[in-house]
């Protein structure tokens, strides 16, 4: 019979993690699923293990294999799998018992979602909880996806999906993962669960910790050529800046359109917004918009909500009084407050309009690393963090 769901560890020189990642799989309440354990070359006695689990349960098969590296061996092993539903556990990492069941559900139950992620929790090297992880709880939109990478684990997806967008792309090894959701986000409904259903495990070998400036360089190479596919390269770029990426917009030339496809790619996203007053002395009120005046609007030389409080970072504009209405609150009413003020960047009739203003940026990303603060986030970029341990 035909498994429902197939499920890929590739390890490499893991072995101390490796057993009870592997323990928390078989112990699935959903049973109907194939385990291919990919050893990547390991030195340890990584290949031992596994054969040892795999001869007591035979949805347990073992490739013990030369050293291809990460994302080319989750590619091969993946194309050896048969089930119609695919989903990955790094081998130091663990899963919930009902994360199968519960997500395989879903995609049973909704024929257009093609992926479903789950909210995780972080653990340390001893497999002791530390905090919720913090990734999982940005707001899913494929364009917040571009700056954020909250699809980060558990992920379950239709087989035929996977195909569709051609795979894991192992040029984009350390970050193949996000590379997959970029694309997957581009034809596909994406669900989110909220239950913690990973344990995504901290320790000083995570690849995050390694690998940390070549993950930099190839998000930012995934989601330049996002950029492409969505058609938004001549519009907008990416950066990182401060810590964090930024999709900086490309000064236009004067034409409507480009301003016209800001606004509509930036309505659905959801994200904690300062709304912009208007920009002419005295201060007036976008009517037009539905955003009354503030009786105390605060100039951006004094104190301002920190940058993860506000969608844009707004320099330079040479503006003599520009203000901030802190009538309404960051986190109140958030998408029709973003729908509103979007309509007003687009529009030609407000004064000096935002989008000819070279310095207007969005400031969206929380990076990729690990989010105790070290390796490929901490403290210069992102802060939640990314990294799986895998290699």
């Amino acid at each position: 019979m035909t498994p429902l769901t197939s499920l890929v560890i590739t390890s490499y020189n893991q072995s101390h993690y490796l057993k009870d990642a592997i323990a928390t799989i078989l112990a699935q309440t959903e049973t109907n699923f194939e385990l291919l354990i990919w050893d990547d070359g390991s030195t340890d006695d990584s290949v031992q293990v596994a054969r040892n689990i795999a001869a007591t349960d035979d949805r347990v098969t073992v490739v013990a294999a030369g050293h291809l590296g990460r994302g080319r061996a989750l590619e091969v092993a993946i194309s050896q799998t048969r089930g119609e539903y695919i989903g990955w556990v790094d081998g130091d990492d663990l899963l919930a018992a009902t994360a199968l069941e519960q997500t395989a559900a879903i995609l049973d139950a909704q024929l257009s979602v093609g992926v479903v992620y789950t909210d995780y929790a972080e653990i340390d090297g001893d497999g002791k909880f530390l905090a919720m992880g913090k990734r999982c709880q940005i707001p899913y939109s494929p364009q917040r996806l571009l700056t954020d990478f909250m699809m980060f684990h558990f992920r379950l997806m239709r087989r035929s999906v996977y195909d569709r967008v051609g795979g894991i792309n192992p040029r984009f090894e350390y970050i193949e993962d996000y590379d997959l959701c970029l694309r997957l986000s581009e034809v596909t409904q994406v669900h989110h669960l909220g239950q913690p259903l990973y344990f995504y495990r901290l320790h000083r070998d995570n690849t995050s910790r390694i690998q940390h400036q070549t993950q930099i360089w190839r998000s930012q190479k995934a989601i330049e050529q996002a950029l492409e596919r969505r058609g938004l390269a001549e519009t907008l770029k990416i950066e990182v800046k401060r810590g964090k990426f930024c999709l900086r917009r490309i000064k236009p030339q004067k034409t409507a359109i480009a301003p016209l496809r800001i606004a509509s790619w930036l309505v659905p996203l959801s994200l904690p917004f300062i709304p912009i007053t208007a920009l002419a002395k005295p201060l007036q009120p976008f009517n037009a918009y539905g955003i009354a005046p503030s009786s105390h609007n605060i100039p951006l030389d004094r104190t301002l909500p920190s940058p993860e409080e506000r969608l844009f970072c707004v320099e330079d504009f040479g503006f003599d009084n520009l203000g901030v209405n802190d009538d309404i609150t960051p986190l109140g009413t958030v998408e029709n407050n973003l729908k509103r003020s979007i309509a007003a960047l687009a529009d030609p009739a407000v004064p000096n309009g935002f989008l000819d203003a070279d310095d207007t940026e969005f400031l969206m990303g929380e990076g990729y690393g690990d989010s105790d603060g070290d390796g490929y986030g901490g403290s210069g970029y992102g802060g939640s963090g990314y990294g799986d341990g895998g290699e």
